[in-house]
């Protein structure tokens, strides 16, 4: 049976999300005034059992268990209700995406900008309205910081292939995404802090002896029966042992310092985490990829959801001692000293594994988001990985820009390899740069395991360095020629590395005049396809075409080009074999009223 289109199935979805948080908040109200209600019913009944001592107040165990048991039930339907909005915005945010609607939300990484990298900024990889902004569905910081990496990294050829297969059964998994997304939302929305959890958890820590514990549970016990015996009056012997547990406390304190650092206030974090954990678990996963990375939860000691919740109760019982009563009640059994150990046997057991643990989570994640965006675009076809004996090759049918709406988008082919330069000519605006980051921003996503923008795609993994966006830096004292020439040193230098390298250099050298661009373009260029790499490289001067007749049958002439139709310039933005015969500057500028 054929699968539904993504849009409807989304809405369907969504539809059933919203109505089941509906009838939630309608319990949860009936239960609200049910409790009200029986909270009225108690305050009666206490004042005729206590004031008027019509009855005995043990009549009144009847309507506080109820209270309680109510109570409850509510935080149990209002949970219900959380997840079933958690899981309707997870469907309206594929809507918005498959929609077109999605730059108008939050969330591009603006935090893993960096001005220094080779290629990311070049091709709006992060930043709003970027590819990092269509793509990312995770919700915890590691998920979102794993994603990041895979876009900025190409990843090799079998590390693509085996991501490739995990997307593919990821996309056809739509409960699995929904349930990740929704524990992670949860994860979000409690401000969750990775960085500090596996800060503690690397800590080196000495599992405490096991006669120590049972030396505790027994001086635990030996303190409550001193209790006992000061109500009795046998001062003396109580305090004597008052004083031997106060001893015993310290002295373990010196082997448990610190122990709680990291960890103050994270039950309901580490909950949430295992609940996360836990849906990984239960799913059993064909591609090896996913299976490997399943096997990382659930191997060594127990299974990481159970640890990890089971970490979360002791650190929720170690808490209890921030509650002054509790404490005062839970002081002469030396419960923090007792939790204390067993929290630092967790940790000596179980610390080595959280960092694998939450990379493991991580990297699910960013699965998932590139398996959320192979689903939703279902006519975008996984890359062919051709093998690297042939040389660097990248080729493609019918090429797209994905961050440009579908309307509106252009397709073109792209054919590199036996050709090692195409030098594209043509006017302002005519759409070489847009050309120039179809072809990155569709090699970066196939060199992270996603699916194209094209009808065809196939490449040898490469190395990217680009020039499409340099600008000066006051700070750093340098102009906008330096700043370009500087990268232009990086893909010189990636491309001798090794020949698997794309340059996609857009106006090459336009900051300086027209006889040093000339010679310093040739040279540059020269020494990219010299060195077997491959390059896009775009000019609006002329004279540089002729670089092509330098190289042969390496490199070929392209070009972009316009037309004026009632006084307007129309481009149509279709890449062409050869040189272009005009240029529009002047055009442009008597259209913008200058008189030239």
């Amino acid at each position: 049976m054929a699968a539904p289109p993504p849009r409807s199935e989304h809405a369907r979805r969504e539809a059933l999300r919203l109505a089941s948080a509906h009838a939630a908040a309608g319990r949860a109200l009936l239960l609200a005034r049910l409790i009200g209600a029986l909270a009225l019913a108690w305050m009666v009944l206490a004042y005729q059992s206590c004031d008027r001592h019509r009855f005995t107040s043990l009549w009144l165990l009847c309507p506080t268990a109820a209270l309680i048991a109510l109570a409850a039930l509510r935080g149990r339907v209002l949970a219900r209700q959380r997840d079933a909005l958690r899981a309707a915005r997870f469907h309206a945010e594929a809507l918005a995406r498959i929609d077109e609607r999605w730059t108008d939300a939050a969330g591009g990484g603006e935090r893993f900008r960096d001005d220094a990298h080779p290629f990311a900024g070049d091709l709006d990889l992060f930043g709003k309205g970027s590819l990092y902004g269509l793509l990312c569905t995770a919700r915890t910081p590691i998920g979102q910081q794993t994603l990041a990496s895979w876009l900025v990294t190409p990843a090799p050829r079998e590390v693509v292939l085996a991501r490739q297969r995990a997307v593919a059964e990821l996309a056809a998994q739509l409960d699995l995404r929904e349930a990740l997304a929704t524990r992670g939302d949860a994860l979000f929305e409690d401000d969750v802090q990775e960085r500090s959890l596996l800060a503690w958890a690397e800590q080196e820590r000495a599992p405490v002896p096991g006669s120590l514990r049972v030396l505790a549970a027994a001086m635990g016990l030996l303190t409550t029966a001193a209790v006992g015996a000061l109500s009795m009056g046998h001062v003396l012997p109580a305090l004597a042992v008052f004083v031997a547990a106060v001893a015993f406390a310290r002295r373990c304190a010196r082997r448990t310092v610190g122990i709680e650092q990291g960890l103050a206030q994270r039950t309901r974090e580490l909950q949430l985490l295992a609940a996360l954990v836990a849906v990984v678990e239960n799913t059993a996963f064909t591609a090896p990829a996913l299976v490997a990375l399943r096997a990382e939860l659930t191997a060594g000691s127990g299974r990481a959801s159970a640890e990890i919740a089971r970490l979360a109760r002791l650190v929720g019982w170690y808490e209890t001692r921030r509650n002054a009563m509790q404490a005062l009640l839970t002081a002469p059994l030396l419960l923090s000293t007792q939790l204390a150990m067993a929290v630092q046997n967790w940790q000596a057991r179980n610390g080595a594994a959280v960092a694998r643990w939450v990379r493991a989570a991580g990297a699910i994640e960013a699965l998932s988001s590139l398996a959320a965006f192979a689903h939703e675009h279902p006519d975008f076809p996984f890359p062919e990985l051709l093998d690297q004996s042939d040389g660097p090759h990248i080729e493609g049918e019918a090429v797209g820009h994905p961050l440009i709406a579908s309307a509106r988008r252009v397709l073109n082919p792209v054919a590199l390899g036996k050709v090692h330069l195409l030098l594209i000519s043509g006017s302002n605006m005519s759409g070489k740069s847009t050309y120039l980051r179809t072809v990155g921003v569709n090699v970066v996503l196939a060199l992270a395991g996603a699916p194209v923008c094209a009808r065809r795609f196939a490449l040898t993994p490469v190395t990217l360095a680009a020039t499409l966006r340099v600008n000066d830096s006051l700070q750093a004292g340098h102009s906008r020629f330096y700043a370009e020439i500087t990268r232009l040193k990086h893909a010189v230098a990636e491309a001798q590395r090794s020949p698997f390298t794309l340059a996609l250099l857009d106006e090459i050298l336009h900051g300086t005049n027209s006889h040093d661009r000339l010679i310093g373009a040739r040279g540059i260029v020269k020494a990219l396809i010299d060195a077997g790499a491959l390059a896009i490289v775009t000019t609006h001067d002329l004279a540089l075409a002729h670089l092509v007749d330098d190289l042969g049958e390496r490199a070929d002439n392209v070009h972009f080009q316009d037309r004026i139709e009632d006084g307007k310039l129309v481009f149509d933005y279709t890449m062409r074999a050869g040189t272009i015969t005009r240029t529009n500057a002047l055009d442009l500028m008597r259209l913008v009223g200058l008189d030239v």
